[in-house]
């Protein structure tokens, strides 16, 4: 949960002329652990955000081993290529830690976010409200090109949830400025 909850708050940043927007977020499995209403919606012209409930139905402790994988298409065509950047992999509660610990101060406005030490994290539902992640959180170079990121959590090598990210790398005068974001 927590690396999704870390994935899912990038709307739109920029990085050394490059601005990244949200494009998608979608739940691919584990209907009966996670479920909600999150979506990507426009804020303005140029923005996309992150906007919904995130609902955990069930407990969660560190049985969820959380991983994702990241895919890279150089053209913007769906042709993916794997790309050797990923979080670590770790326990749901030991990664939510690691979160708060590096990153605390781009996701403490999720409303009803477990607090540090909450384990496991008992069933909630957080709320995401238009959600714009700060560039300061990632690599300060990131290729031009559509981006996929899948998370998945599982329990005793079997697959409990997935999640799908895909965002879009632009060149930061795409909008004709260089004060987007």
């Amino acid at each position: 949960m927590q690396q999704v909850l870390f994935m899912l708050s990038i709307a739109i940043l920029t990085i050394d002329g490059t601005v990244i927007i949200f494009e998608k977020f979608e739940q691919t499995t584990g209907f009966d652990v996670y479920g909600g209403t999150l979506r990507v919606r426009k804020y303005n012209r140029t923005t996309s955000v992150l906007n919904g409930t995130f609902l955990i139905k069930v407990p969660v402790d560190n049985t969820f081993i959380t991983d994702n994988q990241a895919y890279y298409s150089s053209l913007g065509n769906q042709q993916w290529t794997h790309y050797p950047i990923k979080l670590p992999r770790k326990g749901a509660c030991d990664f939510l830690y690691s979160i708060y610990d590096d990153y605390y101060k781009y996701i403490e406005d999720i409303v009803n976010l477990p607090k540090k030490g909450e384990c496991p994290i008992t069933p909630r539902e957080a709320y995401i409200i238009n959600k714009i992640f700060p560039s300061s959180s990632l690599p300060p170079v990131l290729p031009k090109g559509l981006w996929k990121t899948t998370v998945t959590m599982s329990v005793n090598d079997v697959v409990r949830v997935g999640f799908e990210i895909i965002l879009k790398a632009y060149a930061d005068d795409y909008f004709g400025s260089s004060n987007v974001g």
